[in-house]
């Protein structure tokens, strides 16, 4: 399993923002000292030391930062690592911009054609004109980001032969399941919300497994 896949949005800017802090403390001439203590307690701390290494280590990977010495020390009793290390821009600025909580992530667009594309890139489903799914969708897409009660969308969204008009599968049949469906909505029996945008600090509230939901979008058609 790769670092980036066992790394939490929340840990990455943790890491970032201590970079930043040590990398204004010293002149542009100076590399950065960055201290990480070995003893960690889960109640205090917000991340462990092998863990923030794991960090460092993909952002040198990454070409973010060049670490050029790592020096076991001890102070009284605590055990501690000191990286030696210098930021590299535009790469370490470009992957903070990345998991800024703000930045947004991913993003929903209903065209003319009726096509719900993702990141104006991914097709997620190309629905027809004027039908159920239709105008569930585009009822849902003109109403962002607050919670609709099944009772407010138009009757024909209800219509046809299908017995099955639960939300959840309403939201189904319009293409959003797994990690896409978490990202995007919030759904109960009785009403739903619709995600227009979706910043990176949300993901993690929302529970969604990024790594999936990238799996999700690589099996969709490129958007033209």
């Amino acid at each position: 399993m790769k670092k980036e896949q066992q790394i939490k949005g929340r840990e990455f800017l943790y890491v970032l923002e201590k970079i930043k802090l040590a990398n204004v403390a010293v002149s542009d001439k100076n590399p950065v000292k960055l201290i990480i203590n070995s003893d960690f307690n889960e109640k205090i701390d917000f991340i462990s030391p092998k863990k923030f290494i794991d960090i460092l280590e993909f952002l040198q990977e990454q070409k973010a930062i060049e670490i050029f010495g790592r020096v076991g020390e001890e102070n009284g009793n605590v055990k501690r690592t000191v990286f030696i290390l210098d930021v590299l821009e535009p790469a370490f600025d470009g992957i903070s911009d990345y998991y800024n909580p703000n930045t947004i992530a991913y993003w929903i667009k209903y065209n003319k054609k009726r096509e719900i594309v993702i990141n104006d890139k991914y097709v997620l489903k190309e629905l027809q004109f004027e039908r159920p799914s239709d105008i569930f969708f585009d009822y849902l897409y003109k109403n962002p980001g607050r919670m609709i009660k099944k009772s407010e969308f138009p009757v024909s969204v209800f219509s046809g032969t299908r017995k099955d008009h639960t939300l959840h599968k309403l939201v189904n049949r319009i293409g959003f399941s797994g990690e896409l469906k978490k990202c995007f909505f919030d759904v109960s029996k009785s009403s739903v919300e619709f995600f227009k945008e979706v910043k990176r600090g949300d993901l993690e509230d929302k529970g969604v497994n990024e790594e999936e939901l990238k799996k999700q979008l690589k099996k969709l058609e490129i958007f033209n």
